[in-house]
């Protein structure tokens, strides 16, 4: 969401398992037979690992600031019962297998917000995923997570949420904001419930875009000064990331206009590759709240500095940010000396040229007020996000009238999306003032 557009994105969403029926004669073996024999022909042929969400069983709204796709609905097929499935599933290349509950991760901690929160069984979980996506590139590679017991709704929602938390800690994968590419085939075998879970087919082009993030990642940081204290590269990241980018409204119109189409395609302006490559329509440097939010985190991450992404509400004016779609916004928290601060690089994003009445004005010209109006929404607390007062500092007089270019505003954190509660739940209270911004 953008101070000056009032930004909105919609919702993803995907399905919870269908269940199973019963077998009463041998006419209905044969017709569940070839039943069968249709939905595995469909669930194996590329490109089918995804069917579009009907709207007829329980449906989760994902977080806010994303978008929906016809790729975004991950279909959770019936638990199999049938060993000669269930041998079909298992084909291709066996990757990363753990025993939910049991097995613990073991990835260095410190580096990625939302995994450090994790215990360490669900970090098992959260390192599985990893490895089916490090191996994208293989479309038959899939993970197994064994689970003792029947099926359970729980275990596939855990899922979900550390795909979430993947999107979050790692900017890099920027597919992962385009839509949900994982689908679980869970089926029973003994006294255990088998979750294999497999790529979606990725896109031609994808390892080439991560290549450009990355490459473009590298020339981005080329030029800040790595040998400052923590504090001041971040404030060179932020100054050169909202120098460097656009806030992509065509993209937010074409969302306002399009988001609930069947048809609708989420536009890489989502993404850290939006800010540091360009939007899917190729213009550079182009992005929504979401997308600077994810780039900001990207870059800090390469510095070495702790940072992650919050999901929320951002509103204009006085009163706290409501759970409206119309209000969905991302931005940052970033540790610094073991305290957290909160940045919003989008708001502080601003169009330096105003026209009145039909002549540009360059405001930069105003010195120190739009310098603070730049760094209005840096290293603030908690407290002050929720209700971001006016500041008189930056209000200045253009051709006898008075502009004030740090209002009033609100952030809320939350989200719709059930994957992403826990997220939001995790996320810690900022109360450092050290690192607050300074024109003096």
């Amino acid at each position: 969401m953008n101070r000056n557009d009032n930004n909105t994105h919609s919702e993803n969403s995907y399905k919870g398992p269908n269940r199973g029926g019963y077998i009463g004669s041998a006419l209905l073996v044969y017709l569940v037979c070839l039943i069968i024999y249709a939905i595995l022909s469909y669930v194996f042929v590329p490109n089918s690992f995804f069917r579009s969400n009907n709207g007829e069983d329980e449906q989760y709204n994902a977080s806010a600031g994303e978008n929906m796709s016809q790729k975004d609905s991950a279909l959770v097929v019936d638990v199999i019962q049938d060993e000669d499935e269930s041998a079909i599933i298992q084909e291709g290349t066996p990757g990363k297998e753990i025993v939910y509950g049991k097995d613990t991760g073991n990835l260095e901690e410190g580096k990625w917000f939302y995994y450090d929160q994790l215990d360490e069984h669900d970090k098992a979980v959260y390192e599985t995923i990893i490895d089916l996506l490090d191996h994208r590139e293989d479309d038959q590679y899939f993970v197994n997570i064994i689970a003792d017991g029947e099926y359970d709704d729980n275990i596939v929602q855990n899922i979900f949420s550390n795909v979430r938390m993947i999107t979050y800690d790692h900017p890099e994968k920027y597919y992962l904001k385009l839509c949900i590419p994982v689908v679980i085939y869970p089926y029973q075998e003994q006294t255990q419930t088998i979750y294999c879970v497999r790529n979606y087919e990725m896109d031609s082009d994808e390892l080439q875009k991560m290549k450009e993030l990355e490459d473009s990642a590298e020339s981005f940081l080329s030029d800040i000064d790595m040998n400052q204290s923590q504090d001041k590269i971040e404030l060179q990241i932020h100054d050169k990331l909202i120098k460097t980018v656009s806030y992509d409204t065509s993209v937010y119109e074409s969302d306002m206009l399009n988001s609930n189409r069947d048809d609708f395609v989420v536009d890489l302006a989502h993404t850290a590759y939006g800010v540091l490559v360009a939007d899917s329509s190729g213009n550079a440097n182009s992005a929504v709240c979401d997308g600077y939010s994810l780039a900001f985190e990207y870059l800090l991450n390469k510095a070495d500095i702790y940072s992650t992404v919050v999901i929320g509400y951002g509103k204009e004016g006085p009163g706290p940010a409501e759970e409206l779609s119309e209000n969905a916004h991302a931005w940052n928290m970033v540790c610094l000396d073991g305290d957290w601060y909160e940045v919003d690089c989008t708001w502080d994003d601003m169009d330096l040229e105003i026209k009145y009445p039909n002549e540009y004005i360059n405001i930069e010209e105003f010195g120190k007020p739009i310098e603070l109006a730049k760094h209005h929404y840096f290293n603030i607390t908690s407290e002050t996000m929720t209700a971001t007062p006016s500041n008189p500092e930056c209000v200045v007089l253009i051709n006898g009238y008075l502009y004030n270019f740090a209002d009033v505003t609100s952030h809320a954190r939350g989200s719709l999306d059930k994957s992403c509660e826990a997220l939001i739940d995790m996320l810690p209270v900022a109360e450092g003032t050290k690192y607050a911004f300074s024109a003096d």
